[in-house]
């Protein structure tokens, strides 16, 4: 790739407006997915998509001042959350699975919360509907620009656009939001050029750059979190998981709120989901929904199965919230109690594949890598002399069969031919 091509390769960019910035509590009000053609036959116009949803809570006026969507207005005129989800969560697998880039700003969040709605309201997530269960390629410009520039100051949406020199109208609504973002993340990699620590980046492959951002965030949340120790403020834990959170990754390794309605989650055979999302239905022809097994490696936000706490290998991720925070004072939210104990008379979950797993240690093997190499030897050696024996052999029978023939006479083989093959005979 190259900074010509950022200018003009197809792009889908998404962003929301919520009632908060929890992601594990609060709700989408207002969605928007645009889709940026490819300009490089000539000029063209995003196509915006947009839903107002009704998030079936109250809207606080905080959020309601930011981005003027109130809680009459959403119930009078959104949509039911599943169905807006259900429509939104396929366009972005659909754009995702022909390899078009999704441009989100702030990806943690939006990306997270957006998992978190479809997973509280029944729709299959993003995770499940993707091969492996990763959610890539992804550009996240906040994580971007954060990287190529060292400038102090805020990194909202509307500075960087003012920052680059994107035109930004409609500020706090979706699809205004979204269309900014879209135009900023091609002026970003444009601006990666001139990057000399990494120099080139602007020409690397989209699983490159998705996979540099996760780095990159992680050490940027480190930073912060460094930061605010030193000072002394107060803070939530500085996530360092991209696109996810790792707080829900975590919740689908372990038994968190989240397990039973996730459709990642081993269901009954009589609750199966099709590919198209719908209960009790058989699965389309050919339809396959693929996804990782346990433990994948997060580059990409991989779907998680449901396991519980003891299943998952490793050590528990450390708490890197302040002591304030985990106390719950100041308007924080307490950690969610985890699930108890698997009720009586049935094994909890992962047992079998801890069982299987220690049958395979024990089962011996059947012949090593030097043993097999040596049976092969063998057999090759045995082939070759069978070969040579049959070489005499073949060789006398052919003379035997000269004997028994004896000599032939021309003059009689000659006669002993058909006329049409020789007509000249008639005229001897």
């Amino acid at each position: 790739m190259s900074a010509e091509l950022w200018q003009t390769m197809p792009l889908n960019v998404l962003d929301f407006e919520t009632t908060g910035v929890d992601v594990m509590t609060d709700r989408i009000v207002q969605a928007a997915y645009v889709e940026f053609p490819d300009t490089s036959q000539g000029p063209a116009r995003p196509v915006a998509h947009q839903w107002l949803v009704d998030p079936g809570v109250e809207i606080p006026d905080g959020a309601a001042a930011v981005h003027g969507i109130t809680t009459e207005r959403a119930r009078a005129e959104g949509m039911a959350p599943d169905l807006a989800l259900f429509e939104l969560a396929g366009r972005i697998a659909l754009g995702l699975g022909r390899g078009v880039p999704l441009v989100v700003y702030n990806a943690a969040y939006d990306l997270t919360l957006l998992e978190v709605e479809l997973a509280r309201h029944g729709v299959d997530t993003i995770a499940s509907r993707l091969p492996r269960g990763w959610i890539r390629p992804v550009v996240d410009p906040f994580v971007i620009d954060k990287k190529i520039s060292r400038r102090k100051g805020p990194r909202k949406l509307v500075n960087l656009c003012e920052h680059y020199g994107v035109v930004h109208v409609g500020a706090h609504d979706a699809a205004g939001d979204a269309i900014a973002t879209g135009r900023l993340a091609r002026r970003v990699m444009v601006k990666a050029a001139e990057f000399k620590r990494d120099p080139g980046m602007e020409r690397w492959q989209l699983n490159t750059l998705h996979q540099a951002q996760v780095g990159w965030r992680r050490e940027q949340m480190d930073s912060l979190r460094a930061y605010f120790d030193r000072e002394g403020k107060d803070h939530d834990g500085c996530d360092g998981g991209w696109p996810l959170q790792d707080r829900y990754v975590r919740s689908l390794a372990g038994s968190g709120s989240h397990e039973r309605d996730h459709p990642a989650a081993p269901r009954a055979p009589g609750r199966a989901r099709d590919a198209r999302g719908g209960r009790g239905l058989p699965p389309r022809r050919g339809a396959v929904r693929a996804r990782a097994r346990p433990g994948a490696p997060q580059g990409g936000a991989p779907g998680v199965r449901h396991l519980p706490a003891a299943a998952v290998p490793g050590p528990p991720a450390a708490d890197h919230r302040s002591a304030r925070h985990r106390r719950g004072v100041g308007g924080h939210a307490a950690a969610r109690p985890q699930a108890g104990p698997p009720r009586p008379g049935r094994r909890a979950a992962g047992a079998n594949l801890a069982a299987g797993a220690a049958r395979r240690a024990r089962r011996p093997t059947a012949r090593t890598p030097r043993g097999r190499c040596l049976m092969d030897a063998f057999v090759y050696l045995a082939l070759l002399f069978v070969g040579m024996a049959a070489v005499p052999l073949l060789a006398d029978v052919l003379d035997q069969r000269k004997a028994r023939r004896g000599p032939v006479d021309a003059r009689e083989a000659y006669d002993q031919l058909p006329t049409w093959i020789h007509p000249e005979k008639d005229d001897r």
